[in-house]
C-alpha cells in the first residue's frame, strides 16, 4: 500500500466527522469534513474560523485550497480532552 493510499484511507475515515484544518498562516478552521481530493483541497460544512484560540467567524460551507493546508486532524471531543488531561495529571 502506497503512502498516498494510506493517507486517502485515513481521510476517508474522517468524512462526516469534526476536524481541524490548520492553514499555513496559522488560522484554524473547525468543521465537518465533507470531502477532500488528492491535492488536499478540503470541503467543510458548519465551519468556524479560529485564530489564536479565539473564534473569529462562523461560516456555512467552505472550501480550502490544498496548497494552503498545513495539517488536518480529528477534533477531540471535550470529554476525550478531559480524560487525556486527567491521565497526564495521574502520571
Amino acid at each position: 500500500m502506497t503512502q498516498e493510499t494510506k493517507e486517502e484511507n485515513f481521510f476517508s475515515l474522517l468524512i462526516g466527522n469534526q476536524v481541524i484544518v490548520k492553514i499555513e498562516s496559522g488560522t484554524e478552521f473547525h468543521g465537518i469534513l465533507v470531502n477532500f481530493d488528492g491535492s488536499m483541497n478540503v470541503a467543510l460544512e458548519h465551519a468556524e474560523e479560529w485564530n489564536g484560540g479565539t473564534l473569529v467567524q462562523q461560516y456555512g460551507d467552505i472550501f480550502i485550497r490544498g496548497n494552503n493546508v498545513f495539517y488536518i486532524t480529528p477534533k477531540q471531543k471535550e470529554k476525550e480532552k478531559d480524560q487525556e488531561k486527567n491521565l497526564q495529571k495521574e502520571n
